[in-house]
């Protein structure tokens, strides 16, 4: 049976997953997320501790590719490799000690991978919906309709900016918070639009849906069951709790939250603001969480063609 294997260099965790093809799509046949950190501190160069860390890990996925004879992979650089002035670097070195070829996308491809595994997780139905992937170095944000796209954009604001720029003191302050809005208000001006053009149509969004990553970290927080095949549900009411409960956290607190791990104690405050954020804009009640993102999207994608 054919194997394919992505690899996901995304700013905050690089992810290895192998595949086979199946009578449903794929089966999974091996996974693994290893927290890099390529754009601690910002997203203008890669640290040496992260640079380091993301040669070796690229390493240990080559072995593990080839433990599993794997002939076809798609290894895709997002927002830190696109901004980070020693991206290039990376990407040469990353084919010289780990014989793995890195492909550049750009955020509107990146988006497009993510919808469609989204597609593949969530049952849409023919309403309106708005897809958010919150990435270290960015966000991608897709409005569906009738399960097709009608609207993409990625942004520069992506959790490790966020975390430099306005979570230096524990816990977040309100000046920060403040400054944190501003940003939003001005960066995400673009989704505004989208979002009063289509009120002014009469047409609201059913259901905020969250890409894997550190909406994956909001339903172990919350213990949800499985909705769907690949994804959960809940209300934004449940959203609000744990939210309070981790703003009004310092990072030595957060450590001690059930099911939020360690990893992500650093990011998850201003991911959290964030989601906040963005439900406000939507005015939706109803949060979908799918465990697809941007590596189902292109596996489905390679075994469709």
């Amino acid at each position: 049976m054919e194997r394919f294997a992505v690899v996901d260099l995304g700013s905050n965790t690089f992810h290895l997953l192998i595949t086979e093809k199946s009578a449903v799509g794929f089966k999974e046949i091996y996974r693994q997320r290893v927290y890099t950190k390529l754009a601690k501190g910002g997203s203008d160069k890669i640290s040496e501790e992260s640079y380091k860390k993301g040669i070796d890990c690229l390493c240990d996925f080559r072995r593990i590719m080839n433990a599993h004879d794997i002939l076809a992979y798609k290894a895709l650089g997002t927002a830190a490799l696109r901004s980070a002035s020693n991206g290039a670097s990376f990407i040469q070195d990353a084919k010289l000690k780990a014989d793995i070829d890195i492909q550049l996308i750009d955020g509107d491809q990146e988006a497009t991978y993510i919808s469609s595994g989204v597609g593949a997780a969530v049952d849409l139905d023919e309403q309106n919906h708005l897809i958010m992937d919150i990435g270290g170095g960015s966000v991608e944000f897709i409005l569906l309709s009738t399960g097709s796209i009608i609207w993409k954009q990625s942004f520069p604001i992506g959790l490790a900016i966020l975390k430099a720029r306005f979570h230096k003191e524990e816990p977040m302050t309100a000046l920060e918070k403040e400054a944190m809005q501003t940003f939003l208000d001005d960066h995400l001006a673009p989704l505004k639009l989208q979002l009063q053009k289509l009120r002014q149509q009469g047409q609201n969004i059913k259901s905020l849906i969250g890409a894997s990553g550190s909406f994956e970290v909001l339903q172990a927080m919350l213990d949800l069951p499985k909705w769907y095949t690949h994804s959960y549900q809940c209300h934004v009411i449940d959203f609000f709790r744990i939210r309070e409960l981790v703003m009004s956290k310092t990072a030595i607190e957060r450590h001690q939250v059930k099911g939020l791990p360690k990893e992500r104690v650093d990011l998850i405050v201003v991911a959290f603001f964030l989601m906040h954020y963005t439900i406000q804009l939507s005015k939706t009640d109803l949060l979908q969480i799918s465990e697809f993102a941007l590596k189902e999207g292109v596996i489905m994608e390679y075994y469709n063609s």
